[in-house]
């Protein structure tokens, strides 16, 4: 009896054994194959744009602009891109790059120039509470645009990715900053 136990035993085992080794190895195949969600969506993207070039029938203008929102929300910077693209279909990646910089230069400088109106109209220990505000601001904003940028690295899109996600929080941060502007109005 005690033989047969044994064998049973050992079976038992084996069978957790193995169950365990196909569930981690489950697992770890799950982690592996985990698609990056912006990946997959540009790639949708692209075989619709691909399915478009080769169909006769016209792409509706009503689901082109569903993409384009969908882009946008997606990401600024693709977004940027697929604007340049369609105006410009010759523009280089470098030159992209310059105008994505030179967006959200222009994005920092309004900021800029609203956080030096706000500091006008501020009492003097409310300065120092805006100056701290808007310097965790733009460390913020760099921390954020390389973490956007992040899938795209070594790519060249890489950088108009970053310049399109700090002109994107900039106009963000320029319209809250207007909103107090506007309260003071009231």
């Amino acid at each position: 009896m005690s033989d047969f136990l044994s064998k049973a035993l050992l079976l038992l085992i084996g069978a957790a054994a193995t169950g365990i080794v196909a569930g981690i190895g489950f697992l770890i195949k799950r982690r592996v194959s985990h698609e990056d969600p912006v990946e997959k969506f540009i790639a949708n993207h692209q075989r619709l744009l691909a399915v478009n070039s080769s169909s006769t029938q016209p792409f509706l203008e009503a689901d082109r602009a569903k993409l384009q929102q969908v882009i946008r929300e997606l990401h600024p910077g693709v977004a940027f891109q697929e604007n340049l693209y369609t105006t410009d279909p010759g523009i280089s990646q470098a030159e992209i790059g310059q105008r994505a910089a030179d967006a959200a230069e222009r994005e920092m400088l309004e900021v800029r120039h609203l956080v030096e109106r706000l500091r006008a109209r501020l009492k003097a220990n409310d300065e120092a509470a805006l100056q701290g505000a808007q310097s965790v601001w733009e460390r913020y904003v760099n921390l954020q645009a390389r973490l956007a940028a992040e899938p795209f690295a070594g790519g060249t899109i890489m950088p108009s990715i970053y310049q399109s996600e700090r002109a994107a929080l900039a106009r963000t941060r320029a319209a809250d900053l207007r909103r107090i502007l506007d309260s003071y109005d009231l």
